[in-house]
């Protein structure tokens, strides 16, 4: 699955957090649809969060599972006072699932590809196995990564959103602002980035919408990333909206039409370069 972004702004005096999504998804080498929800969504009592997903579907399901019982916890916590120590917490029980996740994974792989576990393996794989086929394994192990990337959206104790992505690696990173994963997060977030002054407390709805689907349509560049497009809104952890199909047609005729400016070019613009004169070669030397 292909792109997804998360950011945060300020809606009527509140905390906001804005998903942006494709839904296109490859079912085979060649084959893709437009058909695969990429949001997913977990309630804790009165809190409310939303994960976007990227990465191979089952393996993504997977993924959030593991981290849902880290997720939930965090929702649970009340006191603003202690929200740094929440987030840790957070970050770090997220960081046991993807370690679990990834153990699970390779102890498949060495199963699959050996007909043994990944103990046997690590205890006798070197006297059982050829060198080259050890480390072959070996080498195929240490780039298993998790087939799948989360945006994790929620908010904490004093409704103020937050983003947290885990990434293919099982690195788990809070973002401040605004975060992208799938295969079209890279030109998604070069067109974010161009925004240098991006500040969650002071940018509005409408202009952090425009931003995201600014780059989202850049982002459809990539064959892998698919036009179709969902917005979803959720304000002080509370409301939830989505862009209708009069607000999307707004953004979209402002966007789509981009056309590369004319350019008047003036004989003006260019100045001669002139070769440097030699210095003359001066003998110092006296006879």
């Amino acid at each position: 699955m292909t792109l997804c972004i998360a950011a945060t702004c300020t809606y009527q005096a509140k905390s906001t957090l804005v998903l942006c999504r494709d839904w296109q998804v490859n079912k085979g080498t060649l084959i893709t649809s437009d058909d695969a929800d990429k949001l997913r969504e977990i309630e804790e009592g009165e809190s409310h969060c939303s994960i976007l997903i990227s990465g191979q579907p089952t393996r993504a399901d997977q993924l959030l599972n593991a981290c849902d019982p880290a997720i939930r916890g965090y929702m649970r916590e009340s006191n603003p006072a202690d929200t740094d120590l929440h987030i840790d917490a957070l970050l770090e029980g997220l960081r046991a699932a993807c370690r679990n996740v990834k153990r699970k994974l390779v102890n498949h792989f060495v199963s699959m590809t050996l007909n043994m576990d990944f103990e046997e393996f690590s205890k006798h794989g070197r006297e059982w196995l050829r060198e080259s086929h050890y480390d072959d394994v070996w080498h195929e192990i240490r780039h298993l990564n998790l087939g799948a990337e989360l945006l994790i959206a929620l908010f904490d104790a004093e409704q103020y959103g937050q983003i947290v992505r885990v990434d293919l690696s099982g690195e788990v990173h809070w973002e401040n602002d605004y975060s992208t994963i799938g295969t079209g997060s890279d030109i998604a977030q070069a067109f974010l980035c161009q925004n240098e002054m991006y500040d969650p407390d002071t940018i509005t709805l409408g202009a952090c919408i425009y931003e995201l689907l600014r780059a989202k349509f850049a982002a459809e560049r990539s064959r892998d990333v698919g036009t179709g497009t969902s917005v979803d809104i959720i304000v002080g952890g509370a409301q939830k909206y989505s862009i209708s199909d009069k607000g999307f047609k707004y953004f979209e005729n402002k966007l789509r039409p981009y056309k590369i400016p004319k350019i008047t070019f003036a004989e003006d613009f260019l100045e001669e370069d002139i070769p440097a004169k030699p210095e003359p070669n001066v003998d110092n030397d006296v006879s």
